[in-house]
């Protein structure tokens, strides 16, 4: 029984750069936290299980529960538009670094938005949202990795609600290793 979960808490300053009647734009930096949450439970098979959370017994088992938060930092930029009274149009970019264990994460997110307001009570929006993340791993950890991003990542986060497409690409020369 293997369960991996990950949230997230960012906490962003916005500082105006630009601000008149019809438009902002500024900078935004952040700070925040990945939480991780990792359970494991499993047997090794002809025994020989080395370390601290192995049990006693004829078959030697693991049983792991462990949570790790990560520290991030993310910069990014930020703008919107009114055009004429009813409409605004906006967006945001932020990267966002940090390390995990033995991966080294950078993650790009962009958003654009419209808004159109029927009164000064009563709106609809639509917008679009794109998450591009990197990680560069050790050569020894590939296997492992792609085992998990291909057979239980993508599946999970195509799974949520409004997620519509993955493609994922490994670097050919260079870094980071995957994109």
């Amino acid at each position: 029984n293997t369960d991996i979960s990950t949230d997230n808490a960012n906490l962003a300053f916005k500082y105006a750069i630009l601000a008149k009647e019809k438009y902002i734009a500024g900078v935004e930096l952040g700070l925040g936290a990945i939480f991780f949450d990792l359970q494991f439970d499993g047997t090794a098979v002809g025994g020989g299980c080395i370390g601290p959370d192995c049990g006693t017994g004829l078959e030697d088992s693991v049983s792991i529960d462990r949570k790790l938060t990560v520290p991030t930092g993310a910069l990014g930029v930020f703008g919107q538009w009114r055009l004429g009274d009813r409409w605004y149009l906006g967006g945001d970019a932020r990267g966002i670094g940090g390390k995990v264990d033995r991966y080294d994460l950078s993650i790009f997110q962009a958003d654009l938005f419209a808004r159109y307001y029927f009164s000064d009570r009563w709106g609809a929006g639509a917008g679009w949202y794109f998450n591009d993340v990197t990680v560069d791993i050790d050569a020894s950890y590939a296997d492992e990795f792609n085992r998990w991003y291909n057979e239980e990542h993508v599946p999970e986060i195509l799974g949520c609600p409004g997620w519509h497409a993955n493609r994922r690409y490994e670097c050919v020369d260079g870094e980071p290793r995957f994109l």
